[in-house]
């Protein structure tokens, strides 16, 4: 739900979704033109961003200030601590040969990210009603 109402928010802020190629890598910027030149030569039209991972939406989002601002983050840095430990957990969720916790420490650490991941859902629901109506992805 996160990565689909951040992919929202970037849609309704950003003026063309193309300039969101020049905060991504090369290779990120080949793989997501390349899926939708393929869908659309396939009759499927979606936006750019749908084929995004949470990692990507995320460095587009620190990198347009518009976007921070809209979350509420007062810089990028803000941004960053506040996400960076979700795409951590994220992965290792996704990827079960890597265990959330190995010590007991890591408990602490899991509940923070939770913590965050919920503080990041409040700002896009936040956002996302105050930008009114969003392209569908």
């Amino acid at each position: 739900m996160a990565k689909g109402r951040l992919c929202a928010v970037l849609l309704r802020t950003l003026d063309d979704e193309m300039t969101v190629l020049k905060h991504l890598g090369e290779f990120d910027q080949i793989r997501l033109l390349g899926q939708y030149y393929v869908l659309k030569r396939t009759g499927v039209e979606i936006s750019l961003l749908a084929g995004a991972t949470l990692s990507q939406l995320v460095k587009i989002a620190r990198e347009v200030p518009e976007v921070c601002k809209t979350l509420q983050f007062s810089s990028k840095g803000q941004l960053d601590k506040s996400t960076g430990s979700i795409i951590t957990l994220r992965n290792k969720v996704m990827h079960p040969v890597r265990p959330l916790i190995h010590r007991q420490e890591d408990v602490a650490k899991v509940l923070k990210t939770v913590e965050r991941l919920e503080d990041l859902r409040q700002r896009l629901h936040h956002a996302f009603s105050k930008l009114g109506q969003v392209p569908l992805l």
